[in-house]
């Protein structure tokens, strides 16, 4: 099954082509995958590897920071369930995380330019109630809240909505970032898949440079002169969702950033602890690094407060020996030091 296999697929599709490829989750797009006939042994023939070599480019593009563009709707189509397959087999939490994050901001981008009755069809299939009032959309705010809780944004707080009866208005554009989100945690919940190991091992020879470029990443300089293990339970909770490549608040990145910045790390080191995010992008770390430690605003932000850090809620611990009982992290860790190295009672 090769090239007659595409021509079969493109002789018999229908003008619903470019939204199929476009939303590769919809009921409609499972259904073309499952009528074009194609197995998975049959993605591993050299005669349609192209298809593998798309499903490549798709994660390539989210391991490089770049929103995935699309030139040939026949194979984008069947490569959306290749990425899948490569994902699973490479099995790296962080990369899922970041495909997850470019694919569900690229469907934002294309859900922007539809109407209304297709945003709706999307909305029902992933179990968003709406309502259309005029130009305003309204969804629940369960569904919001549900939806919403992972934007970086102040307007994106339930305070600063407007909600009558449970209800929420929001203009277009803030309702498809809603479905966008949504997309994003499908695919998070879903991946990886269970795929057979001797499978598995015909996909990975083909994705070994991926799996190279991820290995570079992870083996990143380590924070140099610094005992992580005395960071007090918040910082220590931030970091370990940047080994995750769990995206982090801004006040999750202001925290971490000047409480290194505090303890001696160096700039270069604090952006590298940034890189597992999914949406990192070095300009922009730099900037906004250069901005807290004073080199770009010339100000020095101070580490919050440990009441802040609750108030943000970063610190999720009750007062006890870890944290002794201290009002700012900066303290904590020092203490934690003088135990460790000095033998100090406290």
């Amino acid at each position: 099954m090769g090239k007659e296999t595409i021509d079969h697929l493109r002789s018999s599709i229908d003008t619903d082509i470019y939204t199929i490829y476009k939303y590769p989750f919809l009921n409609d797009a499972r259904e073309y995958i499952r009528d074009s006939g194609i197995s998975f042994n049959d993605l591993l023939e050299g005669s349609i590897s192209t298809i593998v070599d798309c499903g490549r480019k798709r994660v390539e593009d989210a391991l490089n920071g770049k929103i995935h563009e699309y030139d040939n709707p026949y194979l984008e189509i069947l490569s959306y369930p290749v990425t899948n397959i490569i994902l699973s087999c490479i099995n790296d939490i962080g990369l899922i995380k970041r495909y997850a994050y470019f694919e569900s901001k690229r469907v934002y981008e294309e859900l922007k330019k539809e109407e209304d009755n297709f945003i709706i069809k999307i909305a029902a299939q992933f179990g968003l109630r709406l309502k259309k009032d005029g130009e305003k959309y309204e969804t629940y705010f369960t569904d919001y809240l549900n939806n919403s809780r992972r934007i970086n944004d102040q307007k994106w707080k339930l305070v600063n909505r407007k909600i009558s009866n449970g209800w929420i208005p929001l203009e277009k554009e803030d309702f498809v970032r809603l479905i966008a989100e949504k997309y994003r945690e499908i695919i998070e919940d879903t991946l990886p898949l269970r795929i057979d190991k001797e499978d598995c091992s015909k996909i990975i020879n083909r994705v070994g440079d991926i799996i190279k470029c991820l290995k570079e990443k992870d083996n990143r300089e380590k924070i140099s002169k610094i005992d992580s293990d005395c960071f007090p339970p918040c910082i220590k909770g931030i970091i370990s969702k940047t080994e995750k490549g769990i995206n982090l608040s801004h006040h999750e990145r202001f925290s971490l950033t000047t409480f290194l910045h505090k303890i001696g790390v160096k700039k270069d080191e604090i952006i590298q602890l940034f890189r597992n995010m999914p949406d990192f992008d070095f300009e922009m770390t730099r900037y906004q690094v250069d901005n807290i430690i004073g080199e770009g605003s010339g100000i020095t932000y101070r580490c919050p407060s440990c009441s802040t850090m609750k108030t943000y809620g970063i610190c999720t611990t009750e007062r006890n020996k870890d944290c002794n009982n201290v009002s700012n992290p900066i303290k904590g860790y020092k203490i934690n030091l003088d135990r460790k190295y000095k033998d100090i009672k406290v």
